[in-house]
């Protein structure tokens, strides 16, 4: 097993929060064999905890949630 942990800064809790309701859609489903992400909010950061079978798939989820997470903060500043 391999595992990666990484964040992205929000503007505040508050969107932060939304970012993490929005990405509660995509973890936990049955599609996530190989690869798991956990998502939680520590202040203003969106943590990402991932734990993949081999390195191949962890960095397929990891670039998954980073482009969904990057999306959600454009979207945060368009606001």
């Amino acid at each position: 097993m391999v595992s990666k942990t990484y964040s992205i800064l929000f503007r505040s809790v508050r969107d932060a929060h939304a970012a993490q309701d929005a990405l509660s859609l995509e973890t936990g489903q049955s599609y996530e064999k190989r690869a798991r992400t956990r998502v939680r909010v520590k202040n203003n950061r969106l943590v990402f905890t991932t734990v993949g079978k081999d390195p191949a798939s962890l960095r397929a989820s990891v670039s998954g949630y980073s482009r969904l997470a990057e999306y959600l903060k454009n979207i945060e500043k368009g606001a």
